[in-house]
């Protein structure tokens, strides 16, 4: 009986050990058990307070633990969580989650929209765009009411945050894309789980990533949430989700609007053979037209002129402009733009005499004028390279392109100048 005893004991000392040791970064399997060793207390007859008194209690009539939900205790501890698809199961409650997915995907979207608009303040102000006081507060009254730490916006002592306005861009980009794979989650059948909870998988991976490209070393609390909630969710469905839930598995942010695009094509997917819009974004413009085409030249197309003086750039933007490309140059002063039709699809290939030429120094993708396997593999074939990407939401005009390079990539300019 002694020896049993001592095995009991011993099995109990290195079962507490691993739980604590997960609990250290899990705050759901801390709570768990907070709420485990209460129990224990109960059935001891007293409770200590936080002080360290003792607090009398009455002991509930409630079974032990039976000795299989120990099995899967000390299974779970080892690593196994086979059996219950993830949960842990003692007097009938989950040990890694303190709750239901339920709706909880929904106000997570939420959270992701606010830090994409904190995100985007923050860009805005770096630049010296409008980016009103009044706005940053208002930011952080929404983030205190549905309980976010808005750090892009709130003053971090020591400072240390990225200068840089593009990383802030970025950043909004992933909190954006992840919003919109956790909408579609209520979109999306059964069957197509997976696929859709690998994709919110990257997307909160991006997140991460992003801020800590811009300086932000903690733990990013949304991504946290989104994590858990993924984890808690694929344990209950028996999903498993296979890439970007490991730290070693981290996603491109720089990729966020192929995510987006991803998404899409799960919600509706479009006939492979049919052509790509001739724009997805700003349908106001359409053929060689665009927007601010007689504007007078912005400030930033002179501080864009210095950063890409003489140097050479690709643009990607559906078929060639060749007055539009001269444009370009000139505002600039580039050595040239290499520009080429790009219709129809992706084949492996395409363009490398252009990824292939040593003067490359930046790519431009204006993705509203291509398809899906162009905005996927181009920027990261120019990552490979260590060649920086511009991304166009809309239309190509001087003050356009030269708004977006500064806000996405001048600092990376004025480092390899």
């Amino acid at each position: 009986m002694n020896a049993h005893i001592a095995d009991t004991h011993a099995d109990l000392v290195l079962i507490v050990d691993r739980l604590l040791a997960h609990a250290r970064n899990d705050t759901a399997l801390a709570a768990a058990l907070r709420r485990q060793a209460r129990r224990v207390l109960e059935l001891l007859g007293e409770e200590t307070s936080a002080t360290g008194q003792k607090i009398p209690t009455t002991v509930r009539s409630s079974p032990p633990a039976s000795a299989d939900n120990l099995d899967r205790l000390v299974s779970w501890s080892l690593g196994d969580r086979r059996e219950t698809g993830g949960g842990v199961l003692v007097q009938g409650e989950p040990l890694d989650h303190t709750e239901s997915p339920g709706d909880r995907h929904r106000e997570l979207a939420d959270h992701c929209r606010l830090g994409a608009r904190a995100a985007v303040w923050r860009a805005r102000a770096l630049i010296g765009d409008d980016a009103p006081f009044s706005e940053r507060e208002r930011l952080i009254r929404e983030a205190g009411d549905a309980g976010v730490f808005l750090w892009t916006v709130t003053r971090q002592p020591g400072g240390g945050l990225s200068r840089n306005a593009g990383d802030y861009q970025r950043l909004a980009d992933a909190y954006t894309a992840c919003a919109e794979a956790l909408d579609a989650w209520d979109r999306i059948p059964m069957e197509q789980a997976r696929e859709i909870l690998t994709l919110i998988a990257e997307a909160q991976s991006m997140i991460r990533v992003a801020a800590a490209s811009a300086g932000h070393h903690r733990p990013e609390n949304t991504a946290v949430a989104v994590y858990q909630w993924l984890r808690t969710l694929a344990a209950d469905i028996r999903v498993y989700i296979p890439r970007y839930m490991r730290p070693n598995q981290v996603a491109d942010p720089d990729l966020a609007g192929d995510l987006r695009e991803r998404v899409a094509g799960l919600i509706a997917p479009v006939r492979a053979d049919l052509p790509p819009p001739a724009r997805m974004e700003d349908p106001g413009v359409t053929g060689d037209e665009d927007d601010g085409e007689d504007e007078p030249p912005t400030p930033e197309v002179a501080r864009v002129r210095e950063l890409l003086r003489y140097r050479t750039v690709a643009m990607f933007c559906g078929k060639r402009q060749p007055r539009r490309q001269q444009q370009l140059i000139d505002a600039f002063e580039l050595n040239d733009l290499l520009w080429e039709d790009v219709t129809g699809k992706y084949n492996n290939g395409d363009h490398a005499w252009i990824f292939n030429r040593p003067d490359l120094e930046l790519v431009i993708v204006a993705k509203g004028w291509l398809s899906h396997g162009h905005t996927y593999t181009l920027p990261k074939l120019a990552a490979e390279r260590g060649i920086p990407v511009v991304r166009l939401p809309g239309g190509y005009g001087v003050n356009r392109v030269a708004h977006e390079i500064l806000a996405q990539v001048s600092e990376k300019l004025a480092e390899s100048a």
